[in-house]
């Protein structure tokens, strides 16, 4: 009886949401919005025949973010800006700082092959049902079209769909050089 009358109320909560300026839980589009403006990028275009892939990371429990933004020629990765609080480091997930910058000579093959199953996702949100672990909001320009999806704890579920999802995620961080 509770479990229905919570999800009763969604589309109220949703449409609430959109009205008072909040981000609403399945715009992914405005997600990624803020990610790019918490690491000074201006929005995705939403057309554009350069391809542009941009995939943001957000632990559940802390405040830490991470992202990487591929290009034709380049791979940048950031991080949340972090300080020290009373001799504990602390993170400013609204703050993502450019950590990595990488020239390439074109645009990865390993995930150009990923992205038919990518942008196929757009506007849905791939999710494993594990509490806590990280969520990502992916987003990009592939073959002239916009595409905007959300994972959360693709890495923690073995399902078809996670799948271009997590080879995704370990192709990045290797390209950007991330230890494993």
């Amino acid at each position: 009886m509770r479990i229905w009358a919570v999800l009763s109320i969604l589309p109220l909560i949703s449409s609430c949401a959109t009205q008072t300026g909040l981000l609403r839980f399945d715009d992914y589009t405005a997600h990624a919005a803020s990610y790019a403006r918490a690491a000074a990028l201006p929005p995705t275009p939403r057309s554009s025949q350069a391809p542009e892939l941009r995939v943001w990371g957000e632990a559940a429990v802390v405040d830490y973010s991470w992202g990487w933004v591929l290009t034709s020629d380049r791979i940048r990765r950031y991080d949340s800006g972090s300080k020290l609080v009373q001799g504990v480091a602390t993170y400013d997930g609204r703050n993502l700082v450019l950590g990595r910058s990488e020239v390439l000579r074109e645009f990865p093959a390993e995930i150009a092959a990923l992205m038919p199953s990518i942008t196929a996702l757009s506007g849905t949100a791939v999710s494993c049902p594990v509490k806590d672990g990280a969520g990502y909001t992916i987003e990009g320009i592939w073959e002239g079209r916009y595409f905007a999806l959300a994972a959360h704890n693709p890495t923690l579920c073995v399902q078809d769909e996670t799948r271009p999802i997590v080879e995704l995620i370990s192709a990045l961080s290797r390209l950007s050089g991330d230890r494993p």
